[in-house]
């Protein structure tokens, strides 16, 4: 399940609920003061990427390559 990232109106406090996606347009409860006055806020984006170790070996030329 995604996690999501809400701000409370009443008290500004953000905090974050890991909910399926079809529940992530429901009206949150502020855990701090109780409120249900909250919006979905943009929280952090992981960026995926190859680490060194998966990335594939570069190979020596061939002999009659001209970028020897």
């Amino acid at each position: 399940m995604p996690m999501y990232t809400f701000v409370c109106r009443e008290c500004e406090q953000p905090f974050e609920r890991k909910l399926r996606m079809s529940q992530s347009g429901d009206t949150q409860e502020c855990p701090a003061c109780s409120s249900m006055d909250t919006r979905k806020s943009i929280g952090k984006i992981a960026i995926g990427g190859i680490s060194r170790s998966a990335a594939p070996a570069i190979s020596a030329q061939p002999s009659g390559s001209p970028f020897t």
